[in-house]
């Protein structure tokens, strides 16, 4: 009787990969039978099981983290570092939007983070601002990731309307590009 390889153990095979399947085997082992000696082993091992499935999912097969800031489809390239765009558009929603006079200071808050060990990933969010002052729910962002001697940036409008969205988009991607007036919003 021919036996089936185990998942993930032929090149190609597209099943569970075999970190994967090493690791519930080891959450199965380490439940089996002190359940109740060690309730705690009950929830800890499928939640580090969960935790360690989602971050498999993010993993290309270099190790490098992908999906958490990747370009869109749509994205337009740059022909600049990500920091120097992030500088510009960064410099733009601050100086046009956010500023003392600006129509979006009132009722947004700005927000960005870079992934230094990613060559210099970047993203710029304007979030609703809660009552406390705080973020609030996501309603623009702005995605910069580099290749090669340029950068792929990509505007993604959550919640304004069509109208105001589509200016802003508009406007941000030419301070992408480099330019440096603010325009009708």
């Amino acid at each position: 009787m021919a036996r089936a390889p185990i998942a993930g153990t032929r090149k190609g095979a597209g099943l569970v990969p075999k970190s994967l399947m090493c690791l519930f085997f080891c959450m199965m082992r380490s439940m089996n039978g002190r359940g109740a000696e060690r309730p705690e082993r009950i929830i800890a091992g499928p939640l580090m099981g969960l935790v360690a499935m989602l971050l498999a999912g993010c993993l290309r097969s270099d190790g490098e983290l992908v999906g958490l800031l990747t370009a869109g489809p749509d994205a337009q390239a740059v022909a600049a570092s990500p920091i120097e765009v992030y500088r510009r558009v960064a410099g733009g929603m601050q100086r046009c939007w956010l500023g003392p006079d600006g129509p979006l200071a009132a009722r947004y808050v700005f927000f960005a983070e870079a992934v230094s060990n990613g060559g210099g990933r970047a993203r710029i969010a304007l979030h609703e601002k809660a009552r406390d002052g705080k973020r609030g729910l996501k309603a623009f962002e702005v995605v910069m990731v580099p290749r090669g001697e340029e950068t792929l940036v990509t505007v993604a409008n959550l919640r304004f309307a069509g109208a105001q969205g589509d200016a802003m988009a508009a406007r941000t991607r030419a301070w992408a590009a480099g330019a440096t007036e603010c325009g009708a919003l």
